[in-house]
């Protein structure tokens, strides 16, 4: 029988429970279009501000030693998921100003994630 494959609403739970758990500031970038109520739709902001968060990860984890850091986390399915061009533009505006961003699909890839940034941010 075939394993299922969690969905993304539940793995993104459990990460942010593990890091709870652990100690970390970590929160949810809520999603949200304005509810238009003429129309009794959610649609698109029309600032072209806001539509900048078209794309933005889903977690933003706050880290404060050995130095201080702000990582964002993109949450996909385990095998299934993957990245829309505007989170693919989201990554690229991160990483070309030197931040962290990572995709994170399970707890042992956050436990590899939290590691791998502790030493980056040792040296």
């Amino acid at each position: 029988m075939q394993k299922k494959i969690p969905l993304e609403k539940t793995v993104e739970n459990l990460i942010l429970g593990f890091l709870e758990a652990s100690g970390y500031d970590a929160y949810k970038i809520p999603r949200v279009g304005v509810y238009d109520t003429k129309r009794k739709v959610y649609r698109m902001p029309k600032s072209r501000y806001l539509r900048k968060s078209v794309g933005h990860s889903d977690i933003v984890l706050l880290i404060k030693e050995p130095r201080h850091a702000v990582v964002f986390l993109e949450v996909k399915r385990p095998k299934v998921g993957r990245q829309s061009e505007e989170q693919k533009a989201f990554q690229y505006m991160i990483e070309r100003n030197n931040g962290f961003y990572y995709i994170v699909d399970s707890i042992d890839r956050m436990i590899e994630i939290l590691k791998d940034i502790n030493v980056i941010l040792e040296n």
